[in-house]
């Protein structure tokens, strides 16, 4: 039986919003495996070994021959998004944890969010519902109650924080360049362009210093190994649940992240909850909800009159 259209146009919503959920929970679990290799390993070196490898596994099943024609096709936006949405913000977030412990750092750059769908409203042309308006100002109160005590308590120098607002501005920005790639290709040419053209952006940076990979140990090449097949997996999931839903919904969704990485902390490294962060928490959670309960119902946001959503 053949749905209508709209009907069709809803399912892929849900879908959209549950990749990329997907993704987010993937996500969530990254910073404690980057914070264990970057002790032994240079953040140059990290950036370019994770992104290359992860590109190359993305390219095979795809082919080298077909991934060069869309590289070709799309290059200024390619090096773009790998620029802003890769080789920038993980060069920067490796730094960043030498001068600001990870809880000031998740606070700022999981704002990026904010930065997403402002300029998906200024360039995209993206109308948000009031719903969406409400559930981001409850996932940013969220997201300071959840990491405020932890900044409070140990501080940070300003080139730290000057550092992970940049980095928040790159993934904004990246949001962009990523719907306007994924409008043209396949999702996992995006995925993997991504991961390729960032790994090599970054590669030159360890040319200064000599490339530092002598000696590390047996125990961080593992977790890096754990770290690229996180890589390849979260933006898989992404970059297909991008195609079928909005900045906008998506930038929401990835709010979450935070929460899952706190979860992760309680659970694993025994770290404990005053009332104030789960208090944060449920705000986050409350803005996750807002979308999650418009697009899972069928509400999918509409872009500009005559456009498809997504």
């Amino acid at each position: 039986m053949n749905l209508p259209s709209g009907a069709r146009t809803d399912r892929a919503s849900q879908t959209g919003l549950l990749l990329i959920m997907g993704s987010v929970l993937l996500w969530g679990a990254m910073p404690f495996a980057i914070e264990f290799v970057v002790a032994s390993m240079p953040p140059a070196e990290l950036t370019t070994v994770r992104m290359v490898a992860a590109g190359l596994l993305l390219v095979v099943p795809i082919g080298f021959r077909a991934f060069g024609r869309s590289l070709r096709q799309h290059l200024r936006l390619f090096v773009l998004l790998g620029l802003l949405g890769s080789a920038v913000p993980q060069l920067l977030y490796a730094h960043a944890l030498q001068w600001i412990p990870v809880p000031t750092l998740t606070f700022i750059t999981n704002s990026y969010p904010a930065f997403s769908i402002l300029l998906a409203i200024l360039i995209l042309g993206e109308r948000p519902q009031p719903q969406h308006i409400i559930g981001m100002i409850s996932a940013l109160a969220g997201l300071y109650l959840l990491t405020g005590p932890m900044m409070v308590a140990e501080g940070g120098p300003t080139l730290g924080i000057v550092i992970a607002l940049v980095i928040a501005l790159a993934w904004g920005s990246s949001s962009i360049a990523s719907k306007k790639l994924i409008t043209d290709l396949p999702a996992n040419h995006v995925a993997a362009g991504r991961q390729l053209v960032a790994g090599l952006l970054a590669a030159p940076l360890m040319l200064p210093g000599g490339v530092q990979l002598r000696g590390v140990p047996v125990a961080a090449w593992l977790v890096l190994a754990l770290l690229i097949v996180l890589t390849v997996f979260s933006f898989s999931l992404y970059y297909r649940g991008l195609a079928q839903t909005t900045v906008t919904n998506a930038s929401l969704l990835e709010a979450f992240m935070p929460v899952v990485t706190l979860v992760l902390s309680v659970s694993f490294f025994g770290e404990s909850l005053a009332p104030v962060q789960l208090l944060g928490a449920g705000l986050i959670l409350v803005g996750t909800i807002l979308v999650s309960v418009e697009g899972l119902r069928g509400r999918a946001l509409r872009v500009t009159e005559g456009q498809e959503p997504g």
